[in-house]
């Protein structure tokens, strides 16, 4: 059974879903703008880990997790109460 990595990357809002085999997967190479979260044992735990991050812009890699782009469902402001706009 493959293992996923998520790359996510704070300032550009995105998370490209990676099969842990994949040459461009290196989990143990984060910058201050990036951090790599897994191993998940499913797409679909990583794809989940992606939305409950907030990234707008979700894809797997074209080289090993050929699933397109994914539209997160959840609200980008979705964590902000009432209580934070005054």
């Amino acid at each position: 059974m493959a293992e996923y990595f998520v790359y996510c990357n704070y300032k550009q809002k995105k998370a490209v879903i990676h099969e842990a085999s994949c040459p461009e997967c290196k989990p143990h190479a984060g910058t201050p703008t990036d951090y790599w979260s897994g191993p998940y044992n499913t797409i679909d735990r990583a794809r989940n880990y992606s939305f409950g991050a907030l990234k707008q812009d979700i894809s797997g890699c074209p080289k090993c997790t050929p699933i397109g782009k994914i539209k997160n469902p959840l609200s980008m402001d979705s964590f902000i109460g009432k209580e934070y706009d005054k």
